[in-house]
C-alpha cells in the first residue's frame, strides 16, 4: 500500500544556483500526501547545504546520497525509494507549475490513468519561478486533450504532426505501471529519456493529455545538451538507444501501422543524430536507415545522408 499519493524524484548534481527555485515551485502549496525525494548524485558544490535547509523545514523531503553515477542512476534510486501511488521526475535546475501537476493527479485518480502528459516551455537561463522568459513551447500537437485515450492514439497524433515528445518530465506516471513492467532508466547513457518514455507510453493502457504548461526547462549555456563537449558520447549513446527501441518496437508493437510509424520516426531521429553531432559518414547505419524509413520523405533523406552527406547537411542547415 502506498504511503503517499505522489513521489517527486529530483536528481541533484551541482545546482546550488537553481535548486531553491526548483523546490520553491513545489512547496508553494502544502501537500502532506506528497513526498519529495532528492538524490544527491555526488555534488561537489553547495547543493547539499541548500537541500538540507529545505529538508529541515519540510518533513516530506527526504535526501539520499550516492557517488556520482549519472542522471539515470539517480532516477533509478529515486524509483527504488519512492512510496507514492504516482511518480513524477523533476530536474533540479528547472521548475514547474504546481497547479497543472495537481490537475494531472486529479485526472489520473478520476480516470485511472497510467500516464498523464502536459506541455513544457523552454525558458532563458535567467528565468525563475517568479519571472518566466519563454523561448519555446513544447507540446504534443493535435493530441485530444482532457479525455482518456489509448497509447496508439496518443502516439499517432504526435507522429503524424511531427511532434512526438520523449521528455520524461512532462509526464506523470503511476507507480503500478513502473513496477509491473520493471521500468528503469539505462545507466550511463545520455538522452536516456528517448529510450524510457516510448516504452512507458506503449506499456500504458489509459493516457490523458492536458494542454497546459507543467514544466519550465531552463536553457543553460553549459548543460550537456547545449555544448559540444560530449559530441561523440552523445552520438554513440543515441545509436544504442535507437537499436534498443528498434528491437522493442519489433517485439512489442502488434499494430503494424503504428509500428511502421514508430520505426520511421526512429530513422528520422537517427538522421538528426548525425546532424546534431556533426558526423557526416552515415554508411555504417545504411541498413538501419533503409530498413526503418517508411515514408518517401525519409527514404529520400536517408539516401542523401548516406551517399551525398554534404548536400544533406547543406539542405538541413538552410532549413534550420
Amino acid at each position: 500500500m502506498n504511503q503517499f499519493l505522489l513521489s517527486i524524484i529530483i536528481p541533484m548534481y551541482n545546482v546550488e544556483q537553481y535548486l531553491a527555485d526548483c523546490l520553491d515551485s513545489l512547496i508553494i502549496k502544502e501537500h502532506s500526501d506528497w513526498e519529495i525525494i532528492i538524490v544527491n548524485d555526488g555534488s561537489i558544490d553547495n547543493s547539499m547545504d541548500v537541500a538540507r535547509l529545505y529538508a529541515n523545514k519540510y518533513s516530506n523531503i527526504r535526501i539520499f546520497i550516492q557517488k556520482n553515477k549519472g542522471l539515470s542512476a539517480a532516477r533509478n534510486r529515486g524509483i527504488e525509494e519512492a512510496r507514492g501511488k504516482y511518480l513524477y521526475f523533476l530536474d533540479s535546475d528547472d521548475f514547474i507549475n504546481i497547479d497543472v501537476l495537481e490537475e494531472m493527479i486529479e485526472s489520473a485518480e478520476k480516470y485511472n490513468c497510467d500516464l498523464v502528459s502536459a506541455q513544457a516551455e523552454i525558458v532563458t537561463e535567467c528565468s525563475s519561478f517568479h519571472k518566466i522568459d519563454t523561448v519555446k513551447i513544447i507540446e504534443c500537437a493535435n493530441v485530444p486533450a482532457n479525455i482518456v485515450i489509448s497509447p496508439k492514439i496518443f502516439l499517432e497524433k504526435q507522429l503524424i504532426s511531427n511532434s512526438f515528445q520523449t521528455i520524461v518530465v512532462i509526464n506523470l506516471y503511476s507507480s503500478k505501471l513502473i513496477e509491473q513492467n520493471n521500468l528503469r532508466f539505462l545507466n550511463g547513457y545520455l538522452h536516456e529519456d528517448e529510450e524510457w518514455t516510448p516504452r512507458a507510453i506503449l506499456l500504458s493502457k489509459k493516457i490523458m493529455y492536458i494542454n497546459k504548461t507543467l514544466y519550465y526547462y531552463r536553457k543553460r549555456k553549459n548543460s550537456i545538451t547545449t555544448t559540444n563537449l560530449k559530441k561523440e558520447k552523445n552520438f554513440y549513446d543515441l545509436k544504442k538507444i535507437r537499436l534498443f527501441l528498434q528491437k522493442f518496437y519489433n517485439e512489442n508493437v502488434n499494430d503494424s501501422d503504428l509500428k511502421l510509424k514508430l520505426l520511421d520516426d526512429l530513422a528520422k531521429r537517427k538522421m538528426y543524430d548525425y546532424y546534431f553531432c556533426k558526423i557526416k559518414n552515415a554508411k555504417e547505419d545504411k541498413e538501419f536507415l533503409y530498413q526503418n524509413s517508411y515514408t518517401l520523405k525519409n527514404k529520400l533523406k536517408s539516401f542523401l545522408l548516406i551517399h551525398f552527406p554534404q548536400v544533406y547537411f547543406k539542405l538541413r542547415g538552410e532549413k534550420k
